[in-house]
């Protein structure tokens, strides 16, 4: 078994568009959440990335590409014939949402992964992983197995989580969510605030 090492990162979340903007955001108090109807009776607060141009598979292409730069910048790029792991909850959903129209929900699980792959010219295997507030972590771990057991000498994992209606919608149905805004640990806390963040992780046994 080899060991596996981090190699560099990249994020954009609401906080900032990179990890020393997130961090500067953080400190100073953080961003406010964005009101986001789910339908003409309900609405709740979103965390949502800054605003740029294009449609919803644009937007995502361009944050996906972001990411991985900053981890390329970071920790020297890895290569495109490495595996490539994507990691979402809500995969495709705001595709068929935005692009669409279509609120089935349709289409293969591999959908969202070729988005991605296909915004990076990724030439390697690509595998999806999609296990509701786990994916993330679940793709490092699959990855992390891949390597120590010789399969790879590196990979890079790619957590996404764009805007869409129907996980807010979801959470808000479960009753889990708070009108007003997230206060972590807060006595009068009263629920969860959703938001979009892109995150790139490379993972190395070199």
């Amino acid at each position: 078994m080899r060991d596996v090492y981090l190699g560099g990162v990249g994020l954009a979340c609401a906080l900032g568009d990179d990890l020393d903007a997130a961090l500067a955001s953080l400190r100073a108090g953080g961003v406010r959440p964005v009101p986001v109807a789910v339908s003409a009776q309900a609405q709740w607060p979103v965390y949502q990335l800054s605003a740029s141009d294009g449609g919803w598979d644009e937007r995502v292409r361009r944050r996906a590409r972001a990411v991985v730069a900053q981890a390329d910048r970071a920790g020297g790029a890895v290569s495109r014939d490495a595996p490539l792991f994507v990691a979402s909850s809500s995969l495709d959903i705001g595709h068929m949402e935005h692009e669409k129209d279509d609120r089935r929900l349709g289409g293969d699980l591999l959908d969202f992964a070729e988005i991605v792959a296909g915004a990076l010219a990724w030439r390697g295997p690509v595998f999806t992983v999609s296990t509701a507030c786990t994916s993330a972590l679940n793709a490092i771990l699959a990855a992390s197995d891949l390597l120590r057991g010789g399969g790879a000498e590196e990979a890079l994992v790619l957590g996404a989580e764009p805007d869409n209606r129907f996980t807010v919608a979801g959470f808000g149905a479960m009753q889990l969510l708070s009108p007003d805004g997230a206060r972590p640990f807060g006595a009068g806390r009263d629920g969860l605030v959703l938001g979009e963040a892109f995150a790139a992780l490379q993972l190395r046994t070199r």
